[in-house]
Parts: C-alpha cells; structure tokens; sequence
C-alpha cells in the first residue's frame, strides 16, 4: 500500500489527459478517409475548380482563395505563381481533400472529389513538395512508400524516370543501401529525385509539384528540373513555383494575388502583356533573359560525387583514452598512509575474517554467487533485446515479417525475464541461507564470551 499511494496521482494526470484527448479520437472529421465514395473506372486526369472560396478554420476571418476559378486539361501543364500568402499552395491542398472549401467545387474529370473515394482520390495523385521527407531504410524502401506493392523492377523504372537511377548505383549497395533518417548524407537534389521517384511509382494521373526546386541552390535546381520535365509527359501537372525560370515551358501560367486569379496566358503572353507576371520577372532580374537556365551550374556531377564517396567512407570511430592525471595523494601524512604494525590481519582485513567463519557454508555461497553473476548478465542482455525493439520499424513495408521479428523479440525478452526470477530466487535463497547462519554462529560466540567473562568485567 506504502508504495501504491503515490501513484494515485499518476493516475490522476493520466484522467485529466485523457479528458482532452477522447474528444479528439472520438470526432468524427469532415474528410474522413474511411467514408465511402466513388472510384472512377478510368481517369483523364482533367481537373477543374468552379467558383472557389476558403478560409483556414484557424483563420476564418481571413479569406485564402476568392472566387477562384481555374481548368486544366487531361496532359496540360498548368503552373500557378504569386507572392507569399497569395493562396498558390491551398488549391493544392484543396485537391488532395486536406479541406474542404467553404463555397464552389473541385472537380476531377466533372465528379466533385467530395464525392470520390478518398483512398482512391489520393492514390490518383502523385506530390513533390518543397522539402524532400525520407526517413530511416534502404533508397528502395524510402521509394516503395509511394506504391507499398511496387516491385523492384518498377522501383528501378521510377528511378530512371526521376533522373535518380544513375546516381544510386554508385552507391556502395546501390538501391539497397541504408539512409540515415532525413537522407542526411545525400545533397538536396539527390532527396528531391528520390522523392519524385516515390511519387512516380504509384503512376499518378495527375503531378502536384509544390514548390519543389525552391530550396535547392543552382547547383541541384537543373538536374532536378531535367527530371521534372521527364516525369511530367503524360500527365496532368499543377506546379506552383516561386522561381520563375521553372514555369516558362509550362502550357499555362496563372498569377494569383491575395487569391484571386490576376492573370493567365503562356510565359510570351503574359511578359509581352507587362502585367503582375512582367513585374515578377524584373524582381527576379529575369525580364530581359530568356536563357537564364542556361547560366545555372551545367551540372550536379561534382557534388553528387561527394555525397557518393561520403556514403562509401567508412567512418572509423577512434577513441582515445585519455590516460592523464597526477597520481595524488603525494602529499598525504604518513601516518594517514601507512598502517599501524599493531594490528593483526583480522583487524585490517575483518572481512576475511567474516568469511572465515561463513566457511561451513561456503557451497551456498558459491551458489548465491554465481546466480548473482546471472542476475548481473541478464541486465544487459534485456537492454540489447529492448534496443533490437526500435529496429524491427525499418520492416515497416515488410509487415509479416516486422511481426515475426516483433514476436521474436517478445519471446526473448518473457525468457530472461523467467530467468532473472529464478535467478534471483536463488541467489536470495542462498545468500540468505548463509548470511542467517553467520548471523546465528557469531551471536553464540558472542554470547559464549560473555559468559567466559570474570565477574569483575560485569561489575564495569
């Protein structure tokens, strides 16, 4: 009970906790993955926004898009350009269903995608963002999470068309080679490539590219722009852009301003027109230079050749062991240091002398001894098996046998736990054993020397 009581008040927090968080499990969103909806039996890909109007529900007062209202075709390649805030990202968002707007309509070939499967709708659908997520795997792992059933033949396909293949090869395992959490070895245009793989894998009718050479320098924004340019044949493409240079091949260009449409036409139209778009080239100094593309870096290779050979270098962790320091005490008194010659070896050393007497029962404590080396052993043990726990997520797409090896791990884990208990059972047993005897031999000594005593030292 003494050890009980205090955890009352961790139950306490954990009600109060959970009065918030059951509101939030138990809502019921207004886009709901699970809900039922329609699947196109085939898609053209030709997407279209009526009439739209939404404000963020964390903002409602400040209207995002307003009466927007923009067409693209099956195969079209449509950017969308405008200044921070102006509303290019949220008719993204607005496509994949993240919302739903206030008043009109996106359609995706004439059917109103609140009427579509959301699974479906969102599986039709291949994204580029502006920051390249990956995470901890093999280049192939982080690729087939776009299309979890790819196979590695189409894995590879993907990787050519994103202009990624060639580089991965030279990896020390090419497709299988490990990748810290973020791709941290890899440069910016090598994530961007792979994450353009892995929206390919799954054949995506429609390309939703948001912003996505934005936070590359010159060095990586060719290269990947090359593979955009690749993987966007076909499809119907939606690109919002901050750089200009990125949008000039695109069949339509559409400025937005504090989200309405401002203006549309092809990069000749609108520069000719000198309108808003003719003001964003002078601000980026692109007014007068069609080829400016031209003068970015001709190529990536030098950099990609760094990444590469970082990834082939094995880092060699050498610790030095700092054998420094003074030996002390130098200057300690003698008489603290040296012991005194009256003393005999049980005074100095009393713990033999303990052990001696515990000598009749020495085989329990050799027993206790070594059950409690198997209580020590069986500390870190259950610490490398905890720790094999985090690594068994890296199967993450290999469900079965992430649950093999899960299962695994939890039997060994209730088998040194059995072994600890029967471990620890003994050596209390036996130790406990011996100590009670030494307990009991040293009191009747003890007691035998008191009554060998002279009366004179029980009158002191």
């Amino acid at each position: 009970m003494g050890k009980a009581l205090p955890e009352i008040e961790a139950i306490a927090r954990a009600l109060s906790a959970a009065e918030k968080v059951y509101p939030i499990i138990d809502r019921i969103p207004n886009v709901d993955i699970a809900s039922d909806g329609n699947m196109l039996p085939e898609l053209k890909g030709k997407i279209e926004f009526k009439n739209l109007s939404f404000a963020y529900p964390t903002r409602p007062t400040v209207q995002i898009l307003k009466d927007f209202n923009l067409t693209v075709e099956p195969g079209q390649k449509v950017a969308i350009v405008g200044l921070s805030g102006s509303g290019k990202s949220t008719a993204i968002h607005l496509l994949q269903r993240f919302y739903d707007p206030a008043s009109g309509e996106v359609l995706l070939d004439d059917h109103n995608v609140q009427n579509l499967h959301l699974g479906w709708l969102r599986q039709q659908l291949g994204v580029v963002a502006q920051e390249a997520d990956l995470f901890t795997g093999t280049v192939a792992d982080n690729i087939r999470i776009g299309s979890i059933d790819a196979s590695d033949e189409e894995i590879e396909a993907a990787a050519i068309l994103a202009n990624a293949h060639e580089f991965i090869m030279k990896f020390p395992q090419g497709y299988d080679t490990w990748l810290d959490e973020g791709g941290a070895k890899l440069s910016g245009g090598q994530r961007q490539r792979i994450a353009i793989a892995r929206a390919l894998v799954r054949k995506p009718k429609i390309l939703l590219l948001d912003e996505a050479t934005s936070a590359l320098d010159t060095r990586s924004e060719r290269a990947v722009q090359q593979a955009l340019d690749t993987a966007c044949a076909g499809r119907s493409v939606i690109m919002v852009a901050h750089r200009l240079t990125t949008v000039r091949n695109a069949d339509k260009i559409v400025v937005m301003q504090e989200g309405e449409v401002v203006e549309t036409g092809t990069h000749d139209e609108l520069k000719q027109a000198k309108g808003r778009y003719w003001k964003m080239l002078q601000a980026q100094n692109l007014a007068n230079d069609d080829n400016t593309d031209t003068d970015l870096c001709k190529s990536d290779e030098g950099q990609e050749k760094s990444q590469v050979d970082m990834i082939k270098k094995k880092v060699d962790d050498c610790t030095e062991e700092n054998n420094g320091g003074e030996a002390g005490g130098e200057d300690m008194v003698e008489e603290e240091c040296m012991v005194k010659p009256s003393l005999s070896l049980k005074e100095r050393f009393p713990m033999f002398a303990a052990l001696r007497l515990n000598r009749p029962e020495y085989p329990y404590l050799f027993i206790g001894l070594l059950m409690a080396i198997a209580v020590g052993i069986i500390e870190p043990l259950f610490a490398l098996v905890y720790s094999e726990m985090f690594e068994i997520f890296k199967h993450i797409l290999r469900p079965k046998k992430m649950q093999a090896r899960a299962n695994e791990l939890a039997l060994g884990m209730l088998f040194l736990g059995a072994m600890r208990m029967i471990a620890t059972f003994f050596q209390r047993t036996f130790l406990g054993i011996a100590g009670e005897k030494l307990t009991k031999r040293v009191r009747g000594m003890l007691f035998k020397t008191i009554l060998q005593q002279e009366i004179a030292w029980f009158d002191q």
